[in-house]
């Protein structure tokens, strides 16, 4: 991915400072930050830098200023760092809320980077290896296996988690439900412009030790995918740059479903012995034969779980406290000897 030089101009030097540090060793080789409390200063000092993008404070957001500065580096993105809005002379221009987590900040840099970026073709690198996870049969257990998979895996490589199921029920009633999730991620895609590697960047979230695009919220977004915005998706999860492993986890068949599996190295399909599981199997191999993808019969590999003692009690969960208490359990250890293999 490229690398996104930033400047910031913001009155508060102590608050600009603390951002751009801060930036710099979470995105160490990603993103280079100047910063600037001064118009003055940073014209002083404007051929010292080549920057992609200006974060631009409240003090200096002057419509005219604005588009003098566009008119000058035409090539460079004016992002507005606001605390309460702006005024509607200036909401032509992309704005990041000053006041938010610098994990929010950085994900809006990479929003703006993937808007400006006028590069309409995906990065082009070795093909990222693909696992996938499928088991129709239990949509809890699925889900469980993907998030212990992810961290174990994680320990070792950079991994992203994708979800293809319809209500996955991470989010407990205190979180927000205004993130971008793979929705959003697709409609971008959908455009066939911009900067892949920095809009995903902008979307994924921290699982534990791993990343995920976080799943959709609203089901229809999945039902309303056609089938180039499945080719879209995988190309792009393919080609990034980010991440060494990519975890597909595969929720209701789809068009084209069966033809995707084929591009996993793997397929995992957990399961907990019950009296149907057999005659699942036997299901599942006759529908890959009436698709005509028998290449992925040899992928296939049927993982079995011990059941689970859950928590009954009132309240919702700690985030990722089942997930700890599972790596330590006769679970973890079934799949952390699938990893190893």
């Amino acid at each position: 991915m490229k690398k996104i030089n930033l400047t910031i101009i913001e009155e508060d030097g102590e608050y600009a400072q603390n951002l751009a540090l801060v930036i710099r060793r979470k995105e160490k080789g990603k993103i280079e930050v100047a910063w600037y409390t001064d118009m003055e200063h940073y014209r002083e000092n404007q051929g010292n830098h080549r920057e992609n993008i200006i974060l631009i404070g409240e003090a200096f957001q002057e419509i005219s200023l604005l588009q003098s500065m566009q008119k000058e580096r035409a090539d460079v993105g004016l992002v507005l760092l606001s605390t309460d809005g702006v005024s509607k002379e200036l909401l032509g221009y992309p704005i990041i809320e000053k006041y938010r987590s610098v994990d929010h900040i950085i994900k809006g840099i990479y929003r703006c980077a993937a808007a400006f970026d006028s590069e309409d073709v995906y990065w082009r690198e070795n093909r990222k290896q693909m696992i996938g996870i499928y088991a129709p049969w239990n949509q809890e257990l699925s889900m469980l296996f993907a998030e212990v998979l992810l961290q174990i895996l994680s320990e070792r490589q950079k991994v992203l988690y994708v979800s293809l199921q319809e209500c996955i029920g991470r989010k407990g009633k205190s979180e927000k439900w205004d993130e971008e999730n793979l929705a959003d991620f697709v409609s971008f895609l959908r455009l066939k412009k911009g900067g892949v590697n920095a809009r995903l960047k902008s979307i994924c979230s921290s699982l534990g030790k791993g990343n995920c695009i976080p799943s959709v919220d609203n089901p229809q977004n999945l039902s309303d995918m056609t089938r180039q915005d499945y080719q879209n998706l995988w190309e792009a999860l393919e080609e990034q740059t980010e991440y060494e492993r990519i975890l597909l986890e595969f929720g209701a068949s789809y068009q084209g479903s069966w033809e995707d599996m084929k591009q996993c190295a793997s397929i995992y399909c957990p399961y907990q012995e019950d009296t149907l599981q057999e005659n699942r199997r036997t299901q599942i191999k006759h529908i890959i034969e009436l698709h005509h993808a028998e290449d992925i019969l040899n992928k296939l590999h049927y993982v079995k779980l011990p059941r689970l003692a859950f928590y009954s009690g009132a309240g919702e969960r700690r985030e990722g406290e089942l997930t700890e208490r599972l790596l330590c359990s006769e679970f973890g250890d079934t799949v952390r000897g699938l990893a190893e293999l």
